[in-house]
C-alpha cells in the first residue's frame, strides 16, 4: 500500500492542494520568500509614491531650492566690486608696484576679483561659514548667493537654522519681500505674538520654488496660518521675461564693472607718472621728469573712446580736480609756472567747495 508523503515532502506547484486552496488577499503582507525575491539584486520592484514624486512637493522627500541666475549675477558683481575696490585702495596707498605698468591690468584684476568673490560667497553660505558668522547672523548666511532653503520630512532649513514643520504656527510675507516664520512652541499661546524663529528672503527664488515651499508647508502642517500677501505672491504668474531681464541687468553691471576696472587702473598709472615726475625733478633728473610727465599727459589726453567711466573719472568732479592738482604740482616742479597756475584754477573750478584745492591755488 502506497502512503502519501508527509506534508514536508509534498510537491509544490500550481496544482498542489495548498496552492489551489490559497487565495490572495489585498491586505495580506507578502510572505518572507516574496520579500526576499523582491529585495534580490536585479529584481524589478513596483514604483513607490516616494520614488516617483517630485523632490519639491512630495511629502517625505527632500528638496534643495536655489536662487535665480539673475540674483546670483547681481550678488556676484556687487560683492566683486567691493573686493576689487579693496585691491584698488591697497595699490593707491602703496608704491611696491611702481616698477610695473598697471594700465593694462584693470580687466584681468576685475576677473580675478570676481573669481575670489565667487569662492568667498560660496563659503559664506556653507555650514562652516554660517557657523563662523553665527555670533552676528544667528546661523543665517550673511549673503544669499546660490542656496535658498532646503526642506525634508522633518522641517525647513535656512543656513544652519532648522525649524520642524509642527513647530511652525504662521508664515507671513513682509512688505520688504521677506518670509517670517513664527512659532509658539516656546512662548506658548498666552503670548501676544509668536516668536520669530526664522526669516529669509523670498524674491531671490523663482515663483515656482516659493509655491513649492508653501504647498509642502500646507501638506506637512495643514493648520499653519499664511497671510494674504504670501498667498498673492505664490499665486502670481511666473513670467519667463522676468528672469531674462534680471540676467540682462547682471550682464550690464558686469560690463560697467569691467569699465570701472580699466578706468581705475589707468588712473593709477597716470597718477604714478605725475608723482614720479615730481620726485625725479626734486632729484634734479629733469630728463626722467619730462618723460614721466609726457607719459601722464598722454594717458590724460587719449582716454579710450569706448570707456564712459574714464571720461567721467579723469575730467569731472573731485577725482578730476585731484588729477589737475597733481598735474599742477608736476608742472611747478618742471618750472612751467603759468601752466601750473592754470591747472590749479581748473581744480578749483571742478571742486569749488574743497578746501585743499583752494589752498593750493592761494599758495601759488
Amino acid at each position: 500500500m502506497n502512503l502519501p508523503p508527509p506534508d514536508s515532502q509534498m510537491p509544490e506547484g500550481p496544482d498542489s492542494p495548498d496552492a489551489r486552496n490559497v487565495r490572495p488577499t489585498p491586505d495580506a503582507p507578502n510572505p518572507p520568500a516574496a520579500q526576499d525575491a523582491a529585495s534580490a539584486p536585479g529584481a524589478r520592484q513596483a514604483p513607490r509614491a516616494l520614488d516617483i514624486a517630485s523632490d519639491a512637493g512630495a511629502k517625505g522627500s527632500a528638496a534643495h531650492f536655489t536662487t535665480t541666475w539673475g540674483h546670483r549675477a547681481f550678488v556676484l558683481v556687487g560683492m566683486g566690486f567691493v573686493v576689487f575696490e579693496i585691491a584698488f585702495l591697497t595699490l593707491y596707498g602703496s608704491d611696491f608696484w611702481f616698477d610695473a605698468d598697471v594700465s593694462k591690468l584693470g580687466i584681468p584684476s576685475v576677473l580675478a576679483a570676481l573669481l575670489v568673490t565667487h569662492f568667498l560667497l560660496t563659503w559664506m553660505e556653507s555650514p562652516s561659514g554660517c557657523r563662523f558668522f553665527a555670533p552676528i547672523w544667528k546661523g543665517r548666511p550673511p549673503v544669499v548667493y546660490k542656496k535658498w532653503i532646503s526642506q525634508d520630512e522633518t522641517g525647513i532649513t535656512f543656513g544652519v537654522r532648522h525649524v520642524i514643520w509642527q513647530a511652525i504656527d504662521s508664515v507671513t510675507a513682509t512688505f520688504w519681500g521677506n518670509a517670517q516664520v513664527r512659532s509658539r512652541a516656546v512662548c506658548g499661546p498666552a503670548a501676544l505674538e509668536a516668536d520669530l524663529v526664522l526669516k529669509f528672503p523670498l524674491g531671490v527664488a523663482s515663483v515656482a520654488a516659493q509655491k513649492a515651499f508653501v504647498d509642502r508647508l500646507a501638506g506637512e502642517h495643514p493648520g499653519v496660518a499664511l497671510n494674504a500677501r504670501l498667498h498673492k505672491r505664490v499665486s502670481a504668474r511666473d513670467l519667463k521675461g522676468t528672469a531674462l531681464v534680471q540676467c540682462l541687468g547682471g550682464a550690464f553691471m558686469f560690463l560697467v564693472l569691467l569699465d570701472v576696472g580699466h578706468s581705475t587702473f589707468t588712473f593709477l598709472q597716470m597718477m604714478k607718472e605725475y608723482y614720479l615726475c615730481q620726485t625725479s625733478a626734486r632729484d634734479d633728473d629733469m630728463a626722467a621728469a619730462r618723460e614721466h610727465f609726457a607719459a601722464a599727459e598722454n594717458i590724460l589726453a587719449h582716454p579710450p573712446p569706448f570707456s564712459w567711466v574714464t571720461n567721467k573719472l579723469l575730467k569731472e568732479g573731485v577725482v578730476g580736480a585731484g588729477v589737475q592738482q597733481s598735474r599742477s604740482e608736476a608742472l611747478w616742479r618742471l618750472g612751467r609756472r603759468a601752466e601750473a597756475l592754470e591747472a590749479a584754477r581748473k581744480a578749483v573750478e571742478l571742486a569749488p567747495d574743497r578746501f585743499r584745492f583752494n589752498l593750493r591755488l592761494a599758495r601759488l
